[in-house]
């Protein structure tokens, strides 16, 4: 029972990290034991693939990047000061799944996965579900990255953002969407709750024309609910009523 027992990842101890976590004032904000002994600054992700590890599953996982970030003296994250852009959880095999965690205080992106499944089999899609990615900057999903070809693999590049609540997108270089669609992908995202987003709830601006939106709730995009390339017109277009996102 992940929720009534959480075990919470966080940076573990690396050369300098007594120094670096001194330096940004960790220790008198998180406390001597904490900020010493789990603040590690690897500019990488805190959860990385080695080898071959198609079809891994993080599931039950409390993610927290508090302890890699320095914030100003009013709380606000510092852009200035690494790692910034990397997320906390990069996986780019297919099938990659995250299920029932929670995700936050990511100086970077939430959660980033590569869309490589196949159509007809469900068990190759990438998947985040269940989850809450909370407070993070530039995306809290990231499928910038996809195995659809229109020649290749005109079946791939198959994944699922499903059931998860989504809030507190920050942005940052001009990035700050809830979902990130690449062209290379074939999302299904369903049953989300989008909110509080700097930006866009759902950025897909490469005109991808084989994402499906299916009861999604979206609260609070500050740029709108959905923006997309229109290829007839080829303009950018911001649709901030979903209803009219329709069919």
């Amino acid at each position: 029972d992940p929720w009534r027992n959480p075990t919470v990842l966080v940076r573990g101890m690396g050369p300098g990290a007594i120094a670096e976590a001194r330096s940004r004032g960790h220790e008198s904000v998180w406390g001597l034991d904490l900020a010493l002994t789990k603040a590690s600054y690897n500019p990488g992700a805190m959860i990385v693939g080695e080898g071959d590890y198609d079809g891994a599953v993080v599931d039950g996982f409390v993610i927290d990047g508090y302890t890699r970030n320095t914030y100003k003296p009013n709380g606000d994250l510092r852009t200035d000061v690494g790692p910034i852009g990397a997320p906390l959880v990069d996986l780019t095999k297919p099938g990659c799944k995250v299920r029932n965690c929670v995700v936050m205080n990511s100086g970077g992106p939430g959660i980033r996965l590569l869309a490589g499944g196949e159509r007809d089999r469900p068990e190759t899609w990438s998947e985040v579900s269940n989850t809450v990615v909370v407070n993070t900057l530039m995306q809290a999903i990231d499928f910038r990255m996809g195995t659809w070809d229109p020649d290749k693999r005109p079946t791939g590049g198959y994944a699922v953002v499903a059931d998860n609540t989504l809030a507190f997108v920050w942005s940052w270089l001009g990035e700050g969407y809830g979902i990130l669609v690449g062209r290379q992908t074939s999302l299904v995202v369903e049953r989300n709750v989008v909110a509080f987003v700097a930006d866009y709830g759902v950025n897909n601006g490469l005109g991808n024309d084989r994402a499906r939106l299916v009861d999604n709730c979206f609260f609070a995009a500050g740029g709108g609910v959905y923006r997309f390339f229109d290829p007839g017109n080829k303009v950018t277009v911001v649709e901030d009523d979903a209803a009219k996102l329709e069919g």
